[in-house]
């Protein structure tokens, strides 16, 4: 399986809106199950636990977005343990404003 990184540097361009630097890159992930005491632990901690996968540490630089099979999630915790790094990923929500002017 393989997941879309998004990198996490924000620059502002000339017309003063934020703009991402650097590509998105696709990178090799092996997804996890998410049990249920790791989705207790996240919740205890304010976390949410939608998804978990699995990379290469050398291949993850940071980001704070990933896209899975078009589905965007954020970041909310990473696993560093040596080779392999772990992150634990949310859905990512629409804002009000956004589905209101979908549905209109």
């Amino acid at each position: 399986m393989t997941a879309l990184l998004k990198p996490v540097s924000v620059t502002v361009g000339a017309d003063g809106a934020p703009a991402q630097s650097g590509e998105p890159r696709m990178v090799f992930v092996n997804p996890m199950r998410v049990g249920s005491q790791s989705w207790a632990a996240a919740r205890s901690a304010g976390l949410h636990a939608d998804a978990q996968v699995q990379l290469r540490s050398c291949d993850y630089a940071g980001e704070q977005e990933v896209t899975i099979d078009g589905v965007p999630y954020d970041v909310e915790r990473v696993a560093d343990r040596g080779e392999f790094t772990t992150l634990t990923l949310a859905r990512r929500v629409r804002s009000g404003a956004q589905q209101k002017s979908q549905q209109g």
